[in-house]
């Protein structure tokens, strides 16, 4: 006997309403959600336990280059490890040649009530010289890559100069715990 309770949204009551190669929008009983097809990924990089690493990303979408985390979208038959060994590449030019240094923590939901996929979050502890020898980044998305001091975080989540909802929950979650403050 099927319960009748146990998926609300089964696949007679959604509606794919648009797909392209990145996402989809679904028509779920009336609530319109936005899914990736591949796992959304992020790593924290802290560097000689002092500094965090963040790039500024350019998102045409919101007309700005906001602060971020190196992130991005697990390829075909790529682990989220090995989409963050690629993305932190590709957006700050470090190369790390060890999958075993990202460590996963617990994910994010980036909008429950949107997007049903958890955010894939990792760290990787970097030290300064693999920092200054970095090599180039892709500047058609990133405008810059540059460190901070743990105070200078939180100072930018203050003074909302880091305002992306992921980001800074990553942030903070890390300052919180990293500083015995819960």
């Amino acid at each position: 006997m099927k319960n009748e309770n146990s998926n609300k949204y089964n696949n007679d009551r959604e509606l794919e309403v648009h797909r392209n190669s990145w996402f989809c929008v679904r028509n779920r009983d009336g609530y319109f959600t936005l899914e990736y097809d591949q796992p959304q990924n992020v790593v924290l990089p802290v560097i000689d336990d002092k500094y965090i690493l963040l790039i500024k990303s350019i998102r045409p979408i919101i007309n700005d280059i906001p602060w971020e985390l190196p992130a991005g979208g697990s390829e075909s038959n790529e682990s989220c490890a090995q989409a963050l060994q690629r993305e932190l590449a590709e957006e700050t030019g470090i190369i790390i040649s060890d999958i075993d240094r990202f460590i996963e923590l617990p994910p994010l939901s980036e909008m429950p009530g949107r997007m049903p996929q958890l955010l894939n979050v990792y760290s990787i502890e970097l030290t300064m010289k693999e920092y200054d020898s970095r090599g180039a980044y892709d500047s058609n998305e990133v405008r810059g890559v540059e460190i901070f001091t743990f105070p200078e975080i939180a100072r930018m989540i203050g003074s909302n100069d880091i305002y992306l909802a992921p980001v800074n929950a990553i942030l903070s979650r890390y300052l919180l715990s990293r500083f015995d403050l819960f």
